[in-house]
């Protein structure tokens, strides 16, 4: 009987080793693939963060949506930059001609408006037409709605 049960135990406790050392091969892989597709992201900053989708790990390493979610929730990397969620390695694309993330296009206006003419502050418009000229065809209003989220006045309003 104490043999029995003895070896049920051993049976269960190996059962909960390969189940852990399962997860974490799931988080490793993960990881890994996603540090690889945003390695630029981790080296450079936000500016070169790419469109990716939870759908496009999960499909890579054929598993559902939802245990990429679960991979991926309240789980930090720490690497030059600083400490980084990985959700934060999540973007979606802006346009389908684009391979330039939101947060990617955010950063880029930031970048315009701290290097502006403060006497003749870039409008919404002269924004637009200098991201097609970088090949990033966004509407004026979308321009706004970034701007708004990065709380930087309209052009009006930044006039020196």
């Amino acid at each position: 009987e104490v043999s029995e049960f003895i070896g049920l135990k051993i049976d269960h406790a190996s059962l909960l080793i390969k189940t852990i050392r399962e997860r974490n091969d799931m988080y490793e892989k993960a990881i890994k693939l996603i540090c690889e597709i945003q390695s630029n992201f981790i080296k450079k900053g936000e500016k070169y963060l790419k469109p990716l989708k939870l759908s496009d790990i999960s499909s890579e390493l054929n598993v559902h949506e939802s245990t990429v979610s679960r991979i991926t929730s309240n789980k930090y990397i720490l690497c030059e930059r600083g400490i980084i969620n990985l959700k934060e390695f999540f973007s979606n694309k802006v346009d389908s001609d684009s391979d330039t993330s939101s947060v990617s296009i955010r950063s880029l206006i930031e970048e315009m408006v701290k290097s502006e003419d403060k006497k003749n502050p870039l409008s919404d418009e002269s924004i637009r037409e200098k991201l097609a000229i970088k090949n990033i065809n966004i509407a004026r209003r979308t321009i706004a709605k970034y701007r708004n989220v990065l709380k930087i006045p309209s052009s009006s309003r930044r006039r020196a």
